[in-house]
């Protein structure tokens, strides 16, 4: 392992190179590195990978994807994510704020001080656009509290807080066998099948209903403004289905950048991960998914289309940049799945967040998707909020999940100035699924969307924004009902699920389009930013006010549903690009 050390090689346009020092806790990590013992002061349920891989996949890691086959797909679960019940700081890591303009003192002096009150220097970032830095410390946890307030009277110190943690925003149902195309299926149900579209051969069966999240928020008619025989002529616009130059970053647990929808949208990958126990920053350009989240949200936001495959991503041919922040789980996870649904869940500190979207900003992101949080009850986070401030101001649009605790509260970093917070709706199709109000039973026939149960929103927050589909199932067994979920890609190396095999819509000898049925607010989010991207892409001069502007001015308002926990209603991708566009035919929200 190597030593924990100091590096600020450079700091250019606001964005941070790191020092890649070796991570510690994990018995064997995963990617192909090295083993290294946990530090001894760390619990054994700690036991997690705090190094980033070293490969696209690592022998060890198909390893591990095989092992846990055996456990079968109505194995993998796991609870809604209820981010405020579960710790959002670490105190062994504090975060110093510094004003630049306020600071008498040079840096290697404040270096000098901090270590004589007890800390030390792990990593800095330096927000160019705010004219503020922060720096990493690492302090013994017991007496954080004590060195913190000494820390505060240092010249230039504005703030001194714990270090922040996330964790994703989603649940998870069985991965399926058969996979729906965008359009549906012959014999599904009315109104998530297009009669147009041919059957696949041979068929999976008439019972699949297709992307219904994509014709609910009508993204099949976004995409005719990119048809010059369907636009309104003077309205045609090329880009309308995404120019490939417009950068969406899935700031996640990385993705499966060989999967057949991704292999040929990602142009930019990057990993960073903290360990926690040193505060010592690893990194590498590898970003092997071995949750699958980040996965699937990547295929949400921008799936491969015309490609022969079954799923489409709202951005469709905009490109994608995967930011790797959560570090590997226990190696021990997958024998516990069944007991612990949470097994092999991580959590992502604020110092990997902010180091990924100053890269992703770095290179070229038009939009971050924050599918993560935790409590924003202690107020913004200097260092993530620092990050989105600093990419807002460069011009980058920032959209991040509300939070899955059901509550009158926004997570972080939903809850950050200039954020669009995303909450999730859900169909009421007749069938027994969540508990929130639907407005009215539904049928299978004419399903009643509403806002998800667990969906956060937040009364007179300048950041709530609007929902998006993100699902709202009841039970995960066999059987499960295809319309309380939301259906898209998934990663085939993921900790806590079967190897992908290949399907009946599947080239011979490929992994198949391997999939999940998913929700959460995490779903619900890579949609606007999908739709974001969209807009970006006819439009590129837009400010991140003005797409948000477009987002929510023409969303869909449910019936019968708060307006609160809606916030400007439901995404309607349709009628936000007929409004960019300047159609002077407007569609009316649906």
């Amino acid at each position: 392992m190597m030593t924990a050390r100091t590096a600020l090689a450079a700091l250019l346009s606001g964005s941070l190179l790191v020092a890649c020092g070796g991570g510690g806790g994990i018995g064997n990590i995963i990617g192909g590195l090295s083993p290294t013992p946990a530090p001894t002061n760390a619990p054994a349920s700690t036991n997690v990978g705090y190094s980033c891989p070293s490969s696209v996949n690592g022998t060890s890691t198909a390893r591990m994807a095989a092992s846990v086959a055996s456990f079968g797909s109505d194995a993998i679960r796991r609870a809604p994510a209820k981010a405020q019940s579960q710790p959002s700081t670490l105190p062994g890591l504090l975060e110093v704020v510094r004003s630049d303009a306020g600071a008498t003192s040079s840096r290697g002096t404040l270096s000098s001080q901090i270590a004589q009150a007890g800390g030390n220097v792990t990593q800095r970032f330096l927000f160019s656009h705010l004219g503020t830095s922060v720096d990493v410390v690492a302090v013994d946890a017991a007496k954080s509290a004590a060195i913190a307030a000494q820390l505060r009277t240092l010249p230039g110190v504005t703030k001194v807080v714990p270090m922040g943690v996330r964790y994703t925003q989603s649940v998870l149902a069985p991965i399926t066998t058969n996979d729906p195309y965008f359009h549906g299926f012959p014999g599904s149900s009315a109104p998530y099948y297009e009669a147009g579209n041919p059957a696949p051969s041979p068929s999976p069966g008439t019972s699949l209903p297709g992307q219904w999240d994509m014709h609910a928020i009508s993204l099949g008619h976004a995409w005719a403004y990119a048809n010059a025989a369907d636009a309104p002529v003077g309205y045609q616009a090329p880009d309308a289905m995404g120019n490939s130059a417009v950068r969406i970053a899935i700031v996640d647990t990385g993705a499966d950048v060989t999967h057949p929808e991704l292999q040929s949208k990602v142009v930019y990958t990057h990993c960073f991960i903290t360990n926690i126990n040193t505060g010592v920053q690893s990194s590498s350009n590898y970003v092997t998914d071995l949750d699958g989240h980040g996965t699937d949200v990547a295929g949400i936001a921008a799936a491969d289309v015309n490609n022969s495959l079954g799923f489409v991503g709202v951005g469709g041919n905009v490109s994608l940049i995967v930011e790797r922040v959560f570090p590997s789980p226990p190696t021990t996870c997958a024998s516990q799945l069944s007991s612990n649904p949470q097994a092999c869940s991580t959590s992502a500190s604020t110092a990997d967040i902010a180091s990924g979207i100053d890269d992703a900003v770095a290179n070229g992101a038009k939009v971050v998707n924050l599918s993560i949080g935790a409590s924003c009850a202690g107020g913004d986070d200097p260092l993530e909020a620092g990050a989105v401030a600093n990419a807002l101001a460069a011009g980058v649009v920032v959209v991040a999940a509300s939070g899955n605790s059901g509550s009158a509260s926004l997570d972080a970093p939903a809850c950050d100035t200039g954020v669009i917070a995303v909450g999730a709706s859900a169909l009421s199709d007749g069938y027994a699924n969540g508990t929130s109000s639907s407005g009215g039973p539904g049928s299978p026939s004419a399903p009643v969307e509403y806002v998800a149960s667990y969906s956060n929103y937040q009364a007179g927050s300048t950041t709530w924004g609007l929902v998006a589909p993100g699902g709202d199932p009841a039970n995960v067994g066999p059987g499960v009902d295809d319309l309380h979920w939301i259906e898209n890609i998934y990663s085939s190396t993921a900790m806590g699920g079967a190897t992908c095999t290949p399907d009946f819509e599947a080239p011979a000898g490929s992994q198949g389009d391997c999939r999940i049925l998913i929700a959460g607010t995490s779903q619900a989010t890579p949609h606007v930013s999908g739709a974001a991207a969209l807009l970006l892409s006819v439009k590129p001069n837009l400010t991140p006010t003005q797409v948000r502007n477009y987002l929510c001015s023409d969303a869909y308002v449910l019936p019968t549903i708060s307006a609160t926990a809606q916030g400007c209603g439901r995404l309607d991708i349709y009628r936000a690009m007929a409004d960019a566009l300047g159609d002077p035919n407007l569609p009316a929200a649906q």
